[in-house]
């Protein structure tokens, strides 16, 4: 008897498929026996492995988590499937998780059990007269931006097109549009989710209020699973806008050009929104780009950018564009990322000091860097201005005196160790450290950082207890748990 046969009683459900202490079904019999009897209750399909859609639906964005592969994928259509599913692995006692985006960055929508794919539930109806629009669960970004373009209505949202609405809005929702319009979940009128007992939950200020405040900003997969939003979008501010970008080369630029960028973010208007991406390069080289919109005049927005030509860019790009191209030139890259990353965030709430910006590029070009291994440091200028004009306690996102989010990542390959490299992991544990001196202990629920300590109050702060009373509340059980789940009351 070898060890897996000796442990396999122990994990052994009531509903009879047993799983080994690896978490993986023991046999490919004992997969198929209750999951064929379970496929004809779906409008969609269920896919095992080496069927066609399988290693799509399955793929992992990260790298580190791509061996957490599901045994099967329930391909869910309709609310009716996600209800069957959730209902179906509770009596396999079976784990599962939901996966819309798939761009969760600590890997909480993959499981080695039932992947529950929202991914092909895409509808959409927008009423062109008021701006509400309802969303299924699957929308990405990109389809929902397909979707509005050339229009008048937009929903303030993300950068990445492969980011699932659902993800987005439930986590807050930040974007190049937040301090003009405010988060994604500020304008979530109500939404749909299927609780732990296959209820059909209909969550708005008016039904179920309690849930409705918790489903605007308290992050994904914690209290059902969702598959509907209803949004009121907003007019297009302004047809066209200035697009703009800054390149900067080697550290003593990059210092100047995030001290400006910093300053002029102190008092900026909340029509102008940028990005600070810094790159470590070849040689302990490293760059920088700042990159974003400004509502209004093409002459009054190189003004209040005025500051960072003292840092004098390798390249400028200005241009007023009408508002839908603006919007694709600030979207970041599509396809998958083919590697593995590691990214942990603070808030910003005070301006960065003189030393934390000398002590940021200075981490930045000891990173050991490599055509494998590559870090940055972005810093989101998304918060203020409207974010901020909701009280921290009104949604679940009390993330509302932050200036904007510092984040930190490295990235190696793809195929690698889940466990970073050495060299990385004492490279990010060295800027963990001296930055916690620097920003606060706060961080962005939608950036969910699998090492953080004191997750709970980092993510949710003085909401926290309020939550944990909603989730017990509604999931009693704690059928939707995971790593940083929100913990009964």
């Amino acid at each position: 008897m070898d060890r897996r046969d000796f442990l396999k009683p122990l994990f052994a459900t009531a509903g009879g498929l047993y799983f080994d202490v690896y978490g993986q079904v023991s046999s490919d019999s004992e997969v198929s026996r209750p999951i064929r009897k379970f496929g004809p209750k779906l409008k969609g399909r269920v896919i095992l492995p080496n069927e066609a859609g399988f290693a799509s639906l399955s793929y992992a964005n990260n790298g580190r988590y791509r061996l957490d592969t599901p045994w099967a994928i329930a391909e869910c259509l309709t609310a009716e499937d996600i209800r069957q599913s959730i209902l179906w692995a509770r009596e396999q006692g079976v784990p599962f998780a939901p996966r819309a985006g798939g761009h969760n960055f600590a890997g909480y929508s993959s499981t080695s059990g039932l992947l529950i794919s929202l991914t092909n539930m895409k509808a959409i109806e927008l009423d062109v007269k008021t701006g509400v629009i309802t969303v299924s669960a699957g929308v990405q970004n990109r389809d929902l931006a397909s979707f509005l373009r050339g229009g008048d209505w937009l929903l303030p949202s993300g950068t990445c097109p492969a980011v699932g609405v659902s993800g987005l809005v439930l986590g807050g929702g930040v974007g190049h549009n937040s301090r003009w319009g405010g988060l994604t979940a500020d304008h979530l009128l109500s939404t749909t989710l299927v609780t732990a007992k296959g209820e059909q939950m209909v969550c708005s200020a008016t039904q179920n209020a309690d849930l409705f405040w918790a489903c605007r900003g308290a992050a994904g997969r914690n209290f059902g699973i969702h598959s509907a939003f209803t949004f009121q979008l907003r007019r297009l501010p302004r047809s066209e806008i200035l697009a703009f970008g800054f390149e900067f080369q080697g550290a003593e630029a990059l210092t100047q050009a995030l001290a400006a960028c910093n300053k002029l973010n102190q008092n900026a208007p909340d029509t102008l929104s940028c990005a600070f991406i810094c790159s470590s390069a070849p040689e302990h080289h490293v760059s920088g780009a700042v990159y974003g919109q400004y509502i209004g005049s093409k002459d009054d927005g190189l003004s209040i950018l005025a500051p960072l030509m003292i840092a004098k860019p390798s390249d400028v790009y200005a241009e007023m564009l009408p508002w839908w191209r603006a919007q694709a030139y600030l979207t970041d890259e599509e396809g998958p990322s083919h590697k593995s990353y590691w990214s942990r965030n603070r808030l910003m709430r005070e301006p960065l000091s003189d030393a934390a910006i000398a002590l940021m590029v200075t981490q930045l070009v000891a990173f050991p860097h490599s055509s494998s291994q590559q870090a940055d440091i972005t810093f989101l200028y998304w918060l203020g201005g409207a974010v901020n004009r909701v009280a921290p306690r009104d949604t679940a996102f009390v993330h509302r005196n932050s200036q904007g989010i510092a984040r930190f990542t490295a990235n190696w390959a793809y195929n690698a160790d889940a466990s970073p490299p050495a060299d990385v992991a004492d490279w990010m544990a060295q800027v963990w450290d001296q930055s916690s001196s620097l920003l606060t202990a706060n961080s962005y629920q939608n950036f969910p950082d699998p090492a953080l300590q004191n997750w709970q109050q980092a993510y949710y702060g003085e909401n926290l207890t309020r939550l944990m009373q909603i989730k017990k509340k509604y999931d009693s059980d704690n059928v939707f748990n995971f790593a940083q789940s929100i913990p009964l009351a």
